[in-house]
């Protein structure tokens, strides 16, 4: 993949698929759950004779609510895991096909870094510094990692200048 001077869009992601955020507390999912499986065991006391007797409702409630909510909360944090790990591996993948070392690549934690430092980390092709990856914002909420391009300057200007001249002395 030729990469022109500039910057050029890897990949994207919002913060809340990174970071895991929460749309709903645990209490709040635990009070709610609770509720919804008290109106199912007022139905099943039509049915169920043993669904009548308080404690039982209770218990039955409590569990379910208890039950649902740890395996909400710890669900969310596996999901974002997996979603660290497959970014991860689809960065490691662009670097290695922009600078072909196979030992540039970044962990999480790296990548957790750019992420909330804003700095850049420079990647070299063939030993040559030309890359930096970076982490900016898109819009609210939504982060883009760009890979900047620049051309390393070792004056090939006065060297094209100089190779002119020259062609243009002899005859």
């Amino acid at each position: 993949m030729p990469l022109m001077h500039g910057e050029h869009h890897l990949t994207g992601f919002t913060m809340k698929e990174w970071s895991g955020g929460h749309d709903r507390s645990a209490s709040s999912l635990f009070i709610g759950c609770g509720f919804l499986t008290f109106l199912l065991c007022l139905l099943l006391m039509i049915f169920i004779e043993t669904m009548r007797n308080p404690l039982i409702v209770i218990g039955i409630c409590f569990a379910v609510a208890a039950l649902y909510t740890v395996s909400e909360m710890v669900s969310t944090p596996t999901a974002v895991k997996v979603f660290r790990a497959r970014l991860t591996r689809k960065v490691n993948e662009l670097i290695l096909e922009m600078t072909g070392d196979p030992t540039a690549k970044v962990s999480v934690t790296k990548l957790d870094e750019l992420i909330e430092g804003g700095h850049g980390l420079p990647l070299h092709i063939n030993g040559v510094p030309g890359i930096e990856l970076k982490v900016v914002d898109k819009e609210p909420g939504v982060k883009q990692i760009i890979a900047k391009v620049t051309a390393p300057d070792y004056g090939l200007e006065s060297f094209d200048l100089l190779l002119s001249a020259e062609l243009k002395r002899k005859p």
